[in-house]
């Protein structure tokens, strides 16, 4: 490692002397972005805090301890779950299905 390292907080900066033929001796400045290497802790707590952003279950057992049934809620819960994923897995395929077939009318023409 180079003894002239200066840390900051998103990069590594430090400087380099060196001789070219055409300018002889200078030196310049290189700047490096610091590599991020997530540990396994890193990536639990990520998670832990991403699974707490999603509250839906907070929400349905608040709203169970306040009297609303607690099968009914999570039968609409299910349900609206079932129907979002539902929803875009056809879309996909739809999408998917219109492109390729737009590509391969694209082939057929190209070869006449």
């Amino acid at each position: 490692m180079h003894d002239n390292i200066s840390l900051s907080v998103g990069s590594i900066e430090h400087e380099h002397e060196h001789w070219h033929r055409e300018s002889g001796n200078h030196s310049h400045v290189h700047i490096h972005e610091k590599k991020v290497v997530s540990s396994l802790t890193a990536i639990a707590v990520f998670g832990l805090v991403l699974g707490f952003a999603h509250e839906e279950e907070f929400v349905i057992l608040s709203l169970a301890v306040g009297g609303v049934n607690p099968i009914l809620l999570m039968l609409a819960y299910a349900f609206s779950v079932a129907a979002s994923l539902i929803g875009i897995t056809v879309l996909s395929v739809k999408v998917y299905t219109h492109t390729t077939q737009d590509y391969s009318l694209l082939k057929i023409f190209a070869q006449d």
